[in-house]
């Protein structure tokens, strides 16, 4: 049976009506939603952006173009970034293009050190926050593409992005990356072909929930994959999820400062995840399994059949990409599986509309000491301002859509079953279009604050500590966000 997929997205909490907030920008700013193509500095608020000049790339001299670009990320995966320059040089053939992948953990000090010896690639990924990609770790060595951006999309380049993208990314009103697309969470991945297996619909409350784990339990199969361990912070949105089906305002507003994070309402949640884990939705073993590789490899080997990865999981909806996926996994000779998303059962009880958490994924920064500055340039822009480059990056299914009115080729995207992922996948990323603009992932957590979250998490599904104890450790160790909404 099919499962549908049950948005109802939340565009008017209390934060937004307070603030009208985008993204990364106030309304009483003279910010890059404005249409102005003037770029945000990190308050929100207007300024001098400091331009990269008048001897940006443009796409009328493009074609004359020849050198050679290093590109390095923690994302895309290495044949999806290798099929994006393939695509580009089919235009720019005299353009070389060479992508290193890093995993998450290597990135920051790889990169760090390759800038500050003056061995830098020429385009790197930058993300709005967090401690791997974040605009704040590489902002003194990136050169403002607002130039290249009215080169390519005119004055007003910043509509033509998802609202917020662009301010996203934006530092002290330089534009510090060129957004490639989009990333929300808060949602579910099931199997749909273990589902129908077992005849069981998507669960939408925890009762449910509990009866569905049930039965995949008695069947050996494993209900929600969820890693808690290894400091990676896939558990701590579980924990947001929940605080946000209690209150949709707290956790955004902790992270400002605004509220406590140990607040009884944190103590609540922490109760509610300690009875999903004893219900059985949550495995006793959780913080000593990785989100990943262990908790992915669980789904895509279908020995889980849920897991509550983002958006860039829907590139496992592509047959190849699938097939792949479950081979790394462990599974021989693979038949791919039928994943899709679908939003969280009701957890508090409350009348609660289910809220996504988004912003713009990645962005591509461009080495402002570059010595294929100009050629960098021109990848960018392909990639990131051109309908045939954004369509690419859309037909890995890897990112929600930065270009607006940019959608996949769905003819060239071989799911594999067309009839129940397609229309699944074009709600998810169509919400997350309009989700952008007020409830970011994680641009508004510091380092500190992702760092006592994740600790916060381990201690709640791994130890008996106090509940109490656990929320005041948490506003302890976390830190007030500098930036705005």
């Amino acid at each position: 049976m099919r499962t549908a997929l049950r948005f109802r997205t939340v565009v008017a909490v209390a934060a937004a009506a307070a603030l009208t907030i985008t993204v990364a920008a106030c309304s009483d700013s003279k910010d890059a939603a404005t249409g102005d193509g003037t770029a945000a500095t990190a308050t929100g608020e207007g300024g001098d952006s400091g331009g990269s000049g008048a001897d940006a790339a443009s796409p009328d001299t493009a074609s004359s173009v020849t050198g050679e670009v290093a590109w390095w990320g923690w994302t895309p995966d290495k044949d999806v970034g290798d099929n994006y320059i393939t695509e580009f040089n089919k235009v720019y053939p005299n353009i070389k293009v060479t992508f290193k992948n890093f995993e998450n953990t290597q990135y920051k000090p790889s990169l760090r050190a390759a800038l500050a010896a003056g061995e830098g690639p020429d385009v790197w990924n930058v993300a709005p926050g967090g401690d791997t990609g974040g605009v704040v770790l590489y902002a003194d060595y990136v050169e403002d593409l607002t130039q290249l951006a009215t080169n390519w999309l005119g004055a007003d380049f910043a509509t033509k992005w998802t609202p917020g993208f662009s301010s996203n990314l934006t530092l002290d009103g330089k534009l510090t990356g060129a957004p490639l697309g989009g990333v929300a969470a808060g949602f579910l991945w099931i199997n749909q072909t273990l589902f129908d297996q077992y005849g069981l619909s998507a669960p939408t409350t925890l009762d449910e929930w509990v009866d569905v784990c049930k039965t995949f339990a008695d069947n050996g199969i494993i209900c929600y994959g969820l890693g808690s361990g290894g400091g990676q912070t896939f558990a701590s949105e579980l924990l947001r999820v929940v605080l946000n089906s209690i209150d949709p305002d707290f956790f955004l507003q902790a992270c400002q400062g605004k509220r406590e994070w140990n607040e009884p309402i944190m103590v609540q949640a922490i109760e509610i995840m300690r009875q999903m884990q004893a219900d059985g939705i949550i495995e006793q073993d959780t913080v000593g399994k990785i989100h990943y590789p262990d908790s992915n490899n669980d789904f895509m080997s279908q020995r889980a059949a849920m897991n509550s990865m983002g958006t860039w999981y829907a590139q496992y909806s592509r047959k190849s990409s699938a097939i792949a996926s479950m081979e790394a996994a462990g599974v021989s000779n693979p038949e791919p599986f039928v994943m899709v998303p679908i939003m969280f059962p009701n957890l508090a009880g409350n009348d609660w509309t289910p809220q996504l958490f988004a912003e713009v994924d990645y962005g591509l920064a461009v080495n402002k000491d570059s010595k294929n500055k100009e050629a960098a340039e021109i990848f960018v822009a392909w990639l990131t301002m051109t309908e045939e480059g954004s369509r690419t990056v859309m037909n890995a299914l890897d990112l929600t859509p930065s270009l607006v009115g940019v959608e996949a080729d769905w003819d060239k995207v071989d799911l594999v079953d067309n009839a129940v992922q397609k229309p699944a996948i074009q709600e998810l990323f169509g919400e997350v279009e309009k989700i952008a603009q007020v409830e970011s992932r994680q641009k508004l957590q510091t380092a500190e604050t992702l760092q006592a979250l994740v600790v916060g998490v381990e201690q709640i599904l791994g130890t008996n500590v106090d509940a109490q104890a656990i929320a005041d450790q948490i506003q302890a160790d976390a830190t007030v966000s500098p930036l705005q909404p």
